[in-house]
């Protein structure tokens, strides 16, 4: 071999070798290098979901109806002595009554029927009732319990402007205030032989009173209904302080309704007609009512017969202070069983059937040639007289 062919090999293999260590100075860095840590995937964001209006409930199929009496209440609940409910205050469209709520629902109370926790507390004491007193139902002393027995002790609880509320033996109920003493009553025996009557003499009573102090029962001074105007409750409003029902029975009103006033009929069952007010339910006397559906009562103009009390309430309950003379005109606007409602110089008033008549009431008179002077003689009267009361 020739030293230039020796020179060119060896050439060659320095550029092989060096080429070589070249590539690998290269590729080793790579192979080499620390591992990248990969970038974290970021999760989006999700967009938050509306929360949906609430869907109102669809309103329940009514039938419109019109109140038939003079007054008629819309009951939400009836409570009882004893129970609690939030005072709200006083209602400025219904006089007498004031704003409460009872769970979740607003109504009417009467003021009377209601102690609130600022006021002291009644503290019940030992009675005696005197002659002839008598234990009601109501506290308008209209519905009659029984007579009691002179000196019969009864635990008063609470007191009213007319009335106590007592307990007698296991019976609960109102007395009125004059009929009931702190301390036993005396029974006096009359002397000189005299009588109670306008020749008496010098004899009394025994706790009775004379007929000038008689009261009748459920005037129009201690008749509720004779108070209720047409009102409603807004189902809203603060508490300011609890107040205690005091009478049970007492009505939580959802309005106060006068005649012609509308409502809302969910249907009726019998005595009691369910009326739909504030989006909830409530009862009424079904015979106070009539639907839109049912023909109306055609009113007529009619006159005072003999009877010419009024009454205050459809039951004949609360009898008015005003009695009708023979004759007097009335517009007959509604009629329920043997009762009529009638308009009276523009005022609504119950009267019995009987005491109203179609025609007007003839009075004749027969007279035997005598005058009606003082000095008439033989003149007699065989027509028509008031009735003695």
């Amino acid at each position: 071999m020739s030293k230039k062919t020796i020179v060119i090999i060896a050439a060659a293999l320095v550029v092989i070798v060096g080429g070589f260590f070249g590539i690998r100075a290269l590729v080793s860095p790579l192979e080499e290098a620390p591992a990248t840590t990969p970038a974290p995937t970021l999760t989006p964001t999700p967009t938050p979901t509306p929360t949906p209006e609430p869907t109102e409930e669809p309103e329940p199929e009514t039938t419109a109806g019109f109140i038939k009496s003079a007054k008629a209440d819309v009951v939400f609940a009836v409570l009882n002595r004893g129970d609690t409910v939030e005072y709200i205050g006083e209602a400025q469209n219904a006089e007498g009554y004031s704003i409460v709520k009872y769970g979740d629902v607003y109504g009417l109370i009467e003021r009377r029927f209601l102690r609130l926790d600022s006021e002291a507390e009644y503290e019940a004491w030992t009675g005696y009732s005197g002659g002839g007193a008598m234990l009601y139902e109501d506290i308008d002393l209209t519905v009659e319990i029984g007579k009691q027995s002179f000196n019969t002790e009864v635990n008063v609880i609470d007191e009213f402007e007319n009335c106590y509320l007592v307990e007698v033996g296991e019976a609960v109920g109102f007395m009125a205030i004059k009929t009931v003493s702190a301390t036993p009553n005396v029974a006096y025996s009359g002397g000189g032989g005299g009588s109670s009557g306008d020749n008496g003499g010098g004899g009394s009573s025994s706790g009775g009173v004379d007929g000038g102090d008689i009261m009748l029962s459920g005037t129009a001074d201690n008749d509720f209904r004779t108070c209720l105007l047409a009102a409603t409750v807004e189902q809203e409003g603060d508490s300011t302080e609890n107040a205690t029902v005091r009478v049970d029975g007492t009505g939580l009103y959802a309005g106060l309704f006068e005649y012609g006033d509308e409502v809302r009929v969910l249907s009726i069952d019998g005595e009691t007609a369910k009326i739909y007010i504030y989006k909830k339910e409530a009862t009424m006397d079904s015979r106070y009512v009539r639907l839109e559906t049912e023909e109306a009562y055609q009113t007529w103009e009619g006159f005072v017969a003999s009877d010419g009390w009024t009454y205050t309430g459809p039951d004949l309950t609360g009898k008015s202070e005003k009695k009708l003379t023979l004759n007097t005109k009335v517009e007959v606007l509604e009629k329920f069983d043997g009762v009529y409602l009638v308009s009276v110089d523009g005022e609504m008033l119950y009267m019995t059937e009987a005491g109203v008549s179609e025609t007007q009431i003839q009075i004749t008179y027969s007279g035997g040639g005598g005058s009606s002077g003082d000095n008439g003689g033989g003149g007699t009267d065989s027509g028509w007289t008031v009735p003695a009361l």
